[in-house]
């Protein structure tokens, strides 16, 4: 799994790009540099854009992906606007929707989207 991680000033917006088959230690290891980016630059917005990950994950990971993003600093203050695509991804798009249903229920702040400008509105909102 990779990622590219940058800073949006104006918009204060983590940018997360990933590629390749989605790791656990991955997952890890990109959420940790997130948030201390976010930290950083005082700013508790990310943009994910999964549009070129890969599956990789068991559901039993995908169902403990939220348990992982609290230990390493996600709050419910933090909001996760996760990019996907509808087409080129269909054999993800339940474990994207599970990921999100579970995050919720673990009073997280997780939003999936198709569309970056949409993703980015919501996360500029109040």
């Amino acid at each position: 799994m990779e990622w590219k991680i940058d800073y949006i000033e104006e918009d204060a917006i983590i940018t997360i790009k990933t590629s390749g088959p989605a790791t656990w230690e991955g997952n890890r290891k990109m959420t940790e540099e997130a948030i201390s980016l976010g930290g950083k630059n005082k700013t508790s917005k990310f943009l994910v854009d999964h549009r070129n990950l890969k599956p990789g994950l068991s559901v039993l990971q995908v169902d403990d992906l939220p348990l992982m993003l609290k230990e390493v600093g996600v709050t419910g203050e933090d909001k996760m606007a996760i990019l996907f695509d509808p087409s080129g991804q269909a054999q993800m798009i339940d474990s994207f929707s599970f990921f999100r249903d579970s995050a919720i229920l673990k009073s997280l702040q997780v939003r999936l989207f198709t569309n970056s400008e949409e993703a980015i509105t919501w996360l500029k909102s109040v």
